[in-house]
C-alpha cells in the first residue's frame, strides 16, 4: 500500500493521478487530504481517500495501517513542517518500509528567513531520524505553476516575473516529477504484464537525494520566444515586476472572474477524469490563498535564483525514468490557447 499526503495540493494531486492511471494500482493507493471535495473523483476511481487532521496522531495512525510506502508531499500550509514531522514520526512507529519525500530545490537556500527553509527542515527530519529506507526528490520550479499566469498574459500581453530577463532557472514538467516517483515505487510484473507496487525500495535509491529539473535552463527571453512561437502573437513582452506586485496579482486571482471561469472548467474536467491520461498537467485545482505559503514560496524561489546560479539542469530525471524530461517549449505549445491574448 502507498500512502500519499496532501493530495488536495497540486503536487500530491498530480502524483495520485499519475499512479492511479494504472488500474491495477488504484486499490493499493491511499491518500490524505484536508479538503476532500478536491479528491472526490479519486474515491470514485477506487482510491482510498482519507480526510485527516495532520495534528492528530490517532488519525495518522489509522491512515498508516497496512502501508508500506509513504510519499510525503510538503503542502503549502503555514504549519507544514509540523505536519510533515508528525507524518514521519507516526510512519516510523507504524513500521513503514520507506519514505519518498517530495522536496524543493530551494531546500539548499541559505537564507534563514526564506519560506524555502521549511523543505530543509523536513529533509533534516527524515535524514536524522528515519530508521527506514528513504529517498528525497528535490523538484525545481514546476512548469504547470505557470497556469496561474494565463489570466495576466491574456489581459496584458506580457509575462511578469520578479527577476531580470537574463536570470536563468530550470523548470520541470509535473509529469516528470510524477514519473520519477513511479520509477521508485512501481514495477512491471513480467509474468502478467501488469504493474505492481514494489515490496521494498531498491537499494540503489536508498539514502539518495535527486534533483529534478527540466532539460535546459530558460530565462525571460526564452519564455517570450516560446510564447510567441506557441501562440503566434508577436507582441508578447517580458515584464520584470516587483515581488509585491506579483504577490498582489496571484492573491487577487480568487476574485478574478476570468480566472474563476477557468477554474470552473478545469474543475468540471477533474470530476470526469478517468485517470487514464495526464490531464492533471492541464488543470488548476484551486486558487492561491493569503493563508498559505504557496505564493511566498514562489517569491522566495525567484529571489534565490536571482542572486545565485543554483537552478541548473541536472540529468536525474532521465537517470530515474530512462526518458528525457519535457521542455518549457512543450508546455507552452500544449497550453498556447490559454496564454494567447484576447482580441
Amino acid at each position: 500500500m502507498i500512502l500519499i499526503s496532501n493530495a488536495d495540493h497540486y503536487i500530491g494531486y498530480s502524483i495520485t493521478s499519475h499512479l492511479g492511471s494504472h488500474p491495477d494500482i488504484r486499490s493499493q493507493l491511499r491518500i490524505l487530504c484536508q479538503n476532500d471535495t478536491l479528491c472526490t473523483n479519486f474515491k470514485s476511481q477506487g482510491i482510498d481517500v482519507r480526510k485527516t487532521d495532520y495534528q492528530h496522531p490517532h488519525y495518522l495512525s489509522l491512515a498508516m495501517r497496512n502501508v508500506d510506502h509513504l510519499v510525503l508531499v510538503v503542502g503549502s500550509q503555514v504549519d507544514r513542517v509540523t505536519y510533515a514531522r508528525n507524518l514521519c514520526r507516526v510512519a516510523l512507529r507504524s513500521g513503514i518500509k520507506s519514505i519518498i519525500l517530495i522536496s524543493h530545490v530551494g531546500a539548499l537556500c541559505p537564507n534563514l528567513e526564506s519560506s524555502l527553509l521549511d523543505y530543509a527542515l523536513v529533509e533534516d527530519e527524515i535524514i536524522s531520524n528515519a530508521d527506514c529506507t528513504w529517498t528525497i526528490l528535490r523538484a525545481d520550479w514546476i512548469q504547470q505553476d505557470f497556469h496561474l499566469w494565463t489570466t495576466y498574459a491574456e489581459k496584458y500581453r506580457t509575462f511578469p516575473l520578479p527577476i531580470h530577463a537574463s536570470t536563468e532557472f530550470c523548470p520541470i514538467d509535473i509529469h516528470d516529477v510524477c514519473a520519477s516517483v513511479a520509477s521508485l515505487l512501481l514495477v512491471s510484473n513480467q509474468g502478467s504484464g501488469s504493474i505492481c507496487v514494489v515490496d521494498e525500495l531498491n537499494d540503489r535509491y536508498a539514502g539518495q537525494v535527486y534533483t529534478l529539473t527540466g532539460p535546459q535552463v530558460v530565462d525571460g527571453k526564452n519564455i517570450i520566444r516560446s510564447l510567441i512561437n506557441a501562440t503566434h502573437y508577436t507582441g508578447f513582452q517580458f515584464d520584470q515586476i516587483r515581488p509585491r506586485d506579483l504577490q498582489h496579482y496571484l492573491h487577487s486571482l480568487q476574485i478574478d472572474l476570468s480566472f474563476d471561469t477557468r477554474l470552473k472548467k478545469d474543475g468540471a474536467r477533474i470530476r470526469k477524469d478517468d485517470l487514464k491520461s495526464d490531464t492533471y498537467r492541464y488543470n488548476i485545482i484551486k486558487a492561491p490563498t493569503r493563508s498559505d505559503q504557496q505564493v511566498q514560496d514562489f517569491l522566495d524561489y525567484f529571489e534565490w535564483v536571482s542572486h545565485t546560479y543554483s537552478s541548473i539542469s541536472i540529468p536525474h530525471v532521465k537517470l530515474l525514468t530512462n526518458k528525457p524530461p519535457k521542455s518549457m517549449d512543450t508546455f507552452f505549445l500544449e497550453n498556447a490557447i490559454s496564454f494567447k491574448p484576447r482580441e
